[in-house]
């Protein structure tokens, strides 16, 4: 990840401490799974379309490395309006950013 002056920014350890409920609940808190060995692995957030990647660059590119907590914080503002469906991809949006900044191969290359 680079900000807008070019320098590289690691965004892994801020969202690992704020992270995400749901990945940590699944065994991914230190940005590993703890029962099958390997010494990354984050599942791939769900992408429904390519406004979501979108978003996450525009985050990116506007917050630099608290853009993770802005995906957040607009999740959390859904959620309180009662609207699940853009908690939902406010959350996805979330993942996508943290997926983004770990910096190890994470899959499979070809």
């Amino acid at each position: 990840m680079v900000n807008r002056t070019g320098t590289a920014i690691n965004l892994t350890p801020i969202f690992i401490t704020v992270g995400n409920a749901a990945v940590r609940r699944a065994g991914y808190a230190d940005g590993s799974k703890a029962t099958d060995g390997d010494s990354m692995y984050l599942p791939a957030p769900f992408l429904s379309d390519r406004a979501a990647v979108e978003d996450a660059h525009a985050l990116i590119r506007m917050h630099g490395e608290e853009a993770g907590f802005a995906a957040a914080a607009r999740a959390e503002q859904y959620r309180a309006l009662g609207n699940h469906i853009y908690f939902a991809r406010w959350r996805q949006i979330e993942r996508l950013i943290t997926y983004l900044a770990v910096e190890d191969v994470l899959d499979t290359v070809h």
